[in-house]
């Protein structure tokens, strides 16, 4: 039996399933078209590779999934890694070795229009030594001759000629008459004076202003009242305090139903007191009646005065609740 739902259908097969007159009828095989067959699959088949081949080849062991075939061993590819590296390493360093003693060393390039020119090495080389120049103490007379020449531009010495009068700590009285010594008048105090800073010089404007700012601000720290609550947050706060109570007062009461307003509280009093009059003169007519009742006119009036009475019960209890509520007109 044919499935038509989990494979799809192939072009060649009908997808309209067969009777059973059609299914065991002499041509039905014959009118059933050939498997298509790849033409590398007996190829496949003859050489018995992978588990697809040995599925077709009916000699073939069979192989489950779970299992494994005895030939396969586990292997260490670590180690074989490893020992791939190795190789590839040591394959390296022998084409490096080859590479250094084929290849010849370049020769450095250099002109051929420098060649009959020398080094400055060499010219050094060849140049001729330099006379021996002899030194100045050849000049130099022997102990006790003087037809030597004169000796010129002979350095003098740092040091000043002075008289050995001038070095002595006291001078003489003679050489000290003609050596007064210079007196110099200098006033220390007007040097003083001009030297100190004059209390007149203007200050800065910058220093001044952030003086003036530091005195304001303790100034006010002095005048603030701690502790003590400013009058514009009183001010603001009795503000607050209003419009809460303007806003509860004109949120509607939830309690109020649909189209109906609440009935204040004097206006309530006031008609319940009305109410309450009304039943006592009520009361006082229908007891000043005659016992019996006999006529019509007496009868008709006792019925009146009792049915008022009971509107006027109903409504003292309407308005003897906390609350009362009137409809409003629409």
């Amino acid at each position: 039996m044919l499935s038509t739902w989990t494979i799809p259908t192939d072009p060649g097969f009908e997808t309209r399933r067969p009777t059973s007159a059609d299914r065991y009828s002499a041509g039905y095989a014959e009118r059933l078209p050939k498997a298509r067959v790849k033409p590398e699959a007996l190829s496949n088949a003859i050489k018995n590779q992978g588990t697809l081949a040995q599925l077709f080849n009916p000699q073939a062991r069979p192989y489950s999934i779970g299992s494994r075939p005895s030939s396969a061993q586990s292997k260490n590819f670590a180690k074989e890694n490893v020992h791939r590296i190795k190789e590839i390493q040591k394959a390296n360093r022998e084409k490096q070795r080859e590479a250094m003693t084929t290849e010849p060393v370049k020769a450095v390039y250099k002109p051929g229009k420098f060649d009959h020119v020398d080094s400055k090495v060499a010219q050094e080389v060849k140049a001729p030594p330099p006379p021996l120049q002899r030194s100045n103490s050849a000049t130099f007379l022997r102990a006790g001759s003087r037809n030597g020449p004169p000796v010129k531009d002979r350095p003098t010495s740092c040091e000043p000629v002075i008289p050995r009068e001038m070095k002595l700590t006291v001078p003489k009285a003679t050489i000290a008459k003609e050596h007064k010594p210079k007196v110099r008048n200098i006033n220390h105090v007007g040097d003083n004076i001009r030297r100190a800073p004059s209390p007149l010089r203007p200050r800065p404007p910058s220093v001044i202003a952030a003086e003036q700012l530091a005195a304001k601000k303790e100034q006010a720290e002095k005048r603030y009242k701690r502790g003590k609550v400013p009058k514009y947050l009183k001010v603001r706060q009795d503000q607050w305090k209003q419009e809460e109570a303007e806003r509860i007062a004109n949120m509607p009461d939830p309690s109020v139903p649909a189209g109906h307003a609440l009935m204040p509280r004097d206006e309530q009093r006031q008609t319940l007191a009305n109410l309450q009059t009304s039943q006592a003169e009520l009361l006082t007519q229908l007891n000043a009646l005659p016992v019996r009742v006999d006529t019509l006119r007496v009868k008709t009036t006792k019925a009146e005065l009792e049915r008022k009475l009971a509107e006027i019960e109903d409504a003292i209890k309407i308005f003897s609740r906390p609350k009362v509520f009137v409809k409003l007109d629409d």
